[in-house]
């Protein structure tokens, strides 16, 4: 169930990442080029941050079980 969640939570910030960029740049710089190719990279990127979110959700799960050579393999 908490993996679902980091999936989903993660999917969401990557997805909105991906659609608006431009929002997540400005903070950073106001540089056009570094914009525009920090956009380039989370339309690219964003999308798979889902996955991220999900690997390691259960990855720390099963440190909490002790059991982290599969995870640590895979």
């Amino acid at each position: 169930m908490g993996a679902g969640i980091a999936f989903g939570v993660t999917l969401i910030i990557g997805l909105l990442a991906a659609v608006f960029p431009h929002v997540w740049m400005k903070p950073f710089t106001s540089d056009p080029n570094v914009q525009e190719m920090g956009s380039l990279y989370l339309r690219t990127v964003a999308p798979a941050y889902g996955a991220i979110g999900l690997g390691l959700a259960l990855y720390f799960g099963s440190q909490g079980t002790k059991r982290v050579l599969l995870p640590v393999l895979a």
